[in-house]
Order: structure tokens, then sequence, then C-alpha cells
């Protein structure tokens, strides 16, 4: 019986995007296919996807289309969007960190080393929370979280979480399942919000 197949996409061209695309030749357990690239930027997506020999997509519906997993590697700002926009299509969404926080109102005069870092922190929190709403499995898992009786098809979990201020806000995936992990035995945290099946 064969590996089963994943296809991966990558949404972002730049320094985590070559990252990924190099780890996911590294994946073993499954057959991974990059399904290609999308990013905003034209002319930087096609040399990623030329110089890689994938498909470089003008739409991210295209990209979500023929992929089962996504991996969000833009700007921070931009993560809330796109995770939402893939797990709204039921995709694995896999966040590059931080998952996502506060960006500020948009306002030229917003001074992020002003402004109240409670609220920033509350703002952040809502992000985080309209993310994992928008996978179906999301109350499954945080609920394997939070007592720490997690579903056999998940592998090893590190939690390092803020109880005391909140839900958890990262969550550490390692194991023999996922492949190696990279040198000295440190795993990134990723978008938890649709790991369970």
């Amino acid at each position: 019986m064969g590996k089963k197949k994943m296809r991966a996409g990558l949404v972002g061209s730049g320094f985590a995007a070559a990252f990924h695309f190099e780890s996911l030749k590294k994946v073993y357990g499954v057959e991974v296919e990059v399904s290609g690239v999308y990013s905003v930027q034209k002319q930087k997506r096609g040399s990623f996807a030329q110089a890689r020999g994938i498909r470089a997509f003008d739409t991210l519906d295209e990209l979500l289309d023929r992929s089962d997993v996504v991996h969000v590697l833009t700007p921070p700002s931009a993560h809330e969007a796109l995770a939402v926009a893939a797990l709204e299509r039921d995709k694995f969404a896999i966040v590059e960190k931080p998952l996502t926080g506060y960006f500020g109102d948009g306002s030229p005069q917003f001074d992020g080393d002003r402004f109240p870092r409670q609220v920033a922190l509350d703002h952040a929190l809502q992000s985080v929370d309209r993310i994992r709403s928008r996978s179906p499995r999301h109350e499954l898992l945080t609920r394997g979280i939070e007592t720490g009786e997690l579903p056999s098809r998940i592998p090893s979990v590190h939690l390092c979480s803020r109880k005391e201020r909140g839900p958890v806000l990262h969550v550490f995936f390692h194991g023999p399942r996922l492949g190696s992990t990279p040198p000295g035995g440190r795993c990134s945290p990723v978008c938890f919000s649709r790991a369970v099946q």
C-alpha cells in the first residue's frame, strides 16, 4: 500500500516560504506534493515558483482549490485573514509564527511603542479566537489541550501556555508521525485549528 498523498500550498514567497519548501522535501510518512505558491507580489511569486519548478497561482482561491494544507508564510498582519480563508474552505492551515497579533488601526499616527499593552493583548487574543472558530474541530482540540486528553491521532504535544492571562497561545507538535524535529529538538509553533480529523 502506497503512502498517503498530501498537497501543500505556500502563501508567501520570501525566506520563510523557501525554508518551508525545503522542509517539505524531508517529510516522511506521507508523500508531499507542493501544489504551488501564491503571493500578492506577482514578480516575486513567479521567480520563487520558477526556481523550484512549481506553479505560481494568481489568486489565493486557485491555490486553495489545489491544496490540502496551506502554509501561511506572510507578514504577521496578514495571518488572520489567510488562515481564516483556508479554514473556511476546510483546509489545514500551518501559520508561521507569530500566529497573529495587533498591528494597529491603520492610522498614520498609530505608535505601537505607546499603545497600551493590555489592549494589544486583548486584540491579539480576539484574533486567535476568530481563527480557531473557523475550524469545525477547534473545540475538540482545545478541550483536549486544556484537559491533557488529546485524541490518539495527535502526536506528542508540548504546551507553552499563559493560563493566568488567557487561552493557550502556542502549541508545539513533535514526534515520529511528523518526521524529524529540527536540530536541537526544537519545534515551531503551528496553527492547531484543524489538526484533528
